[in-house]
């Protein structure tokens, strides 16, 4: 026998793979040529209360149906299937105090990516130290607003919670604790109006003197980065005791600039002052 006649079913063989290559597979009908599904890129997981969003970039051109965002080490409330022009989701029903993982995978059905995961814990941070107790000098000698500015870092702050300090056992008010836009760069030494952005009731009747009494936010708010707000509370004379001004130990996610207040009276009544550096009244706080 002729030895090409021999060599026929190899080449043959060669040949078909070559074409499932280049993918002709519909000419001969053999099994397509399936396009890979690109895993998601910078995902990152940032922490709140109970909750954690996850959030990725992916090319808006690709060929995907959706994504799916998988959640383990603890309970959690289940996580729909997202649309392919998703880019966040926010998982809720978590445990604070857990270390969970958050794997996200982009789909094509029946195929996927490969996976992509981060690992948060949730949990309620306060932005303003709280351990060991607070003390200070105390007064309650005048009526508005009373708090301090702030400046955010690099990052997002997604603010749950809003406290004032219980100053003396005697406190026993209601206060209204918000988080306020200047309508312009702060100055030393101008007034500046501000627009109301949050608030939150606080009452402080039988919590420990020297720590924060805490209301939650109907919904989290997100603090911008590198953005200017003031925190304050609303005080009254001859009401509860709050805190004079003083320096007071924060975490890293924003920078304590100065202590602030509300001019009472005059043209510019209402407005906010600056005063002291690296200072806050009362003082006041958010949990993240």
């Amino acid at each position: 026998m002729d030895a090409y006649l021999l060599l026929t079913p190899i080449l043959v063989l060669g040949i078909i793979a070559l074409i499932r290559f280049i993918g002709c597979n519909w000419v001969f009908g053999l099994e397509p040529t399936v396009a890979e599904v690109l895993p998601v890129e910078d995902l990152e997981a940032v922490a709140a209360d109970q909750r954690v969003t996850v959030t990725w970039t992916y090319p808006s051109s690709a060929d995907i149906t959706g994504f799916r965002v998988d959640v383990t080490g603890g309970p959690s409330d289940p996580v729909m299937p997202l649309s392919k022009t998703a880019r966040s989701a926010e998982i809720t029903g978590l445990t604070n105090g857990v270390t969970y993982t958050f794997t996200v995978l982009a789909e094509r059905a029946p195929y996927a990516s490969a996976p992509v995961s981060r690992m948060a814990t949730p949990g309620i941070t306060s932005f303003v130290l709280d351990e060991p107790p607070i003390t200070g000098t105390l007064r309650n000698d005048y009526s508005g607003f009373v708090g301090m500015e702030i400046i955010v870092g690099a990052s997002p702050i997604i603010v749950t919670q809003l406290g004032r300090i219980v100053a003396a056992p005697s406190n026993s008010g209601v206060h209204e604790v918000k988080i306020v836009q200047p309508a312009t760069t702060p100055v030393p030494g101008q007034p500046v109006a501000g627009m109301d952005v949050k608030s939150a009731s606080v009452a402080t009747a039988g919590q420990p003197v020297g720590k924060f009494a805490w209301a939650a936010l109907p919904q989290p708010y997100t603090l911008q980065p590198n953005t200017t707000y003031f925190i304050v509370s609303a005080e009254t004379t001859g009401g509860d005791l709050w805190y004079e001004e003083q320096p007071v130990p924060t975490t890293t996610v924003a920078a304590l600039q100065f202590s602030i207040f509300t001019l009472p009276m005059g043209p510019d009544a209402g407005k906010y002052q600056r005063l002291s550096a690296g200072s806050c009244y009362v003082p006041v706080s958010f949990r993240y």
